[in-house]
C-alpha cells in the first residue's frame, strides 16, 4: 500500500496516514477521506469488481464512484496487478465490527465523509500528484525496455519478463516467429511448476505436446502416461515425445485451443498423411481420468472417423487404471476410450490405432499440435 505508481491520473491528490491508518484522496474535484482496515475481505454486496495495477488504482475507482463506500483489495500472487471489489454497503464508523473475514493478501480500505476531521498530521503529510512520475521499467531475464513494458525473449512473458510463457502462442504473440519446432520451457497457469514442450512460432503459435511414432512403449502404466517422456533435450532426428498427461491437462485447462491431428495411416500397401481438426479441445483433471472433451470434429475430404466421440465420457485407461474396463479388453492398451470401448490407443508399443471408416486401422505416425484461439492473456 506504501509504494508510489505511476498511473494515476493528473488530478488524483494521495495522502497515507501511517500513524492513524487512514488514507486521504481526491480526484477531479471529489476530496474522500477513508480508513484503512488491515487483513480484512469485504463481504457484502459489491458493485462491482474491477482489476488495477496498483492500490491507488482501487482508490481512484471508488473515489470516482457515487455509491462506493469501500473497496475491498487484493494482490495478485506475484503483486503485479490487484482486484478491486468494490461496495456499497460499508458504513459502520470503525473496522471492528464489518461483516468481512481475515485474508493475508487483501486489504479493505473504507470510505468516511467526515474530511473535516482530518488531522494535522495527515493534513502535513499531503502531496500533490500533479503528473505521473516516470520511473524506467526494470526487465528480467534478458527483456528490454519498451515504454512500460519489456520485449521479452522467447521463453518469458509478462509485464517485467518475470515468468515463463503459459503456450506456444504467447511468443508469437509478442513477435516472435519460427518455421521449425524448437524445444521451449512453458509454464501455464495453473501449473506447479515449468516443463518443456516443442513449439513452432508460426500460425498463432503452436504447441505440440505428442509425437508418436510407436517405437517405444513408454506409457506402461497410470504413472508412466501422467509423467513426461523424453521432453528433455530433445535430438534432432525425428524423436517420440509426450509432455505427460498431467501437464496436457494444464495446458488446455488455461484457455480454448484448437487442435490439429496429422496421421500417416495405412491404405492398402501404403501409408497415406491424413489431416483432422477439433475445435475447443480440452483435457480434464485426474479426477476424471483425463477425459477429454471438444466442440466438433472436421477431418474434409478424408475418411478418418472421431476417436473422441462415442457415450461420453471418453476416459484415459492404462494398466492399473482401467476405469471402464477398456485397457483389459484391448490387450492392456493404454489410450482414450468411451463406455462401449471405442477409441485410440494412441500409446501402445509397436502398432497403435485410430478409427477410419469404423475399424481399427494401423497408425504410422501421429503428431498433436494445439493453437490458442481464445483472447491473449493478461499482460501482468
Amino acid at each position: 500500500m506504501h509504494q508510489r505508481h505511476t498511473l494515476l491520473s493528473a488530478m488524483l491528490w494521495i495522502t497515507l496516514g501511517l500513524a492513524s491508518g487512514r488514507l486521504f484522496a481526491s480526484a477531479e474535484t471529489k476530496e474522500e477521506q477513508y480508513t484503512i482496515c488491515p487483513e480484512r475481505l469485504v463481504t457484502n454486496d459489491k458493485l462491482r469488481t474491477l482489476v488495477g495495477r496498483s492500490p491507488l488504482d482501487c482508490i481512484q475507482m471508488c473515489t470516482l464512484a457515487e455509491t462506493c463506500s469501500g473497496v475491498s483489495i487484493c494482490y495478485s500472487g506475484d503483486h503485479e496487478q490487484v482486484t478491486c471489489s468494490l461496495s456499497e454497503d460499508v458504513q459502520t464508523a470503525g473496522c471492528d465490527d464489518l461483516n468481512s473475514v481475515a485474508s493475508p493478501s487483501c486489504h479493505l480500505v473504507k470510505k468516511d465523509s467526515r474530511i473535516e476531521e482530518m488531522t494535522p498530521e495527515a493534513e502535513q503529510t499531503t502531496q500533490p500528484i500533479q503528473e505521473p512520475t516516470t520511473t524506467e521499467i526494470v526487465c528480467q531475464n534478458g527483456g528490454t525496455p519498451n515504454g512500460d513494458k519489456c520485449d521479452c525473449p522467447e521463453e518469458y512473458a509478462g509485464r517485467t519478463c518475470h515468468r515463463f510463457i503459459r503456450d506456444c502462442s504467447e511468443p508469437f504473440e509478442n513477435g516472435h516467429t519460427s518455421t521449425d519446432y524448437n524445444t521451449y520451457t512453458i509454464q501455464p497457469a495453473s501449473a506447479p511448476g515449468p516443463f518443456q514442450v516443442k513449439c513452432r512460432f508460426r500460425a498463432g503459435g503452436e504447441t505440440q505436446p505428442l509425437r508418436r511414432r510407436g517405437s517405444t512403449d513408454f506409457c506402461q502404466d497410470w504413472a508412466t502416461c501422467k509423467a513426461p517422456y523424453n521432453m528433455q533435450n530433445l535430438p534432432s532426428d525425428d524423436p517420440e515425445y509426450f509432455i505427460g498427461l498431467e501437464n496436457l491437462h494444464h495446458l488446455l485447462n488455461q484457455a480454448e485451443y484448437k487442435l490439429r491431428v496429422y496421421m500417416l495411416v495405412m491404405n492398402g500397401t501404403a501409408y497415406v498423411p491424413k489431416t483432422m481438426h477439433y475445435t475447443n479441445f480440452s483435457v480434464d483433471a485426474e479426477s476424471s481420468s483425463f477425459a477429454v472433451t471438444h466442440d466438433g470434429f472436421d477431418c474434409t475430404n478424408c475418411d478418418a472417423d472421431d476417436a473422441f466421440s462415442g457415450s461420453l465420457p471418453v476416459v484415459f485407461v492404462s494398466d492399473g487404471h482401467d476405469v471402464n474396463g477398456c485397457s483389459a479388453q484391448r490387450g492392456g492398451k493404454s489410450g482414450w476410450f468411451e463406455s462401449g470401448c471405442k477409441g485410440s490407443d494412441l500409446f501402445s508399443n509397436g502398432l497403435f490405432y485410430w478409427p477410419v471408416n469404423g475399424t481399427d486401422t494401423d497408425v504410422r505416425l501421429i503428431e498433436f499440435v494445439f493453437t490458442r484461439v481464445s483472447t491473449s492473456f493478461y499482460d501482468d
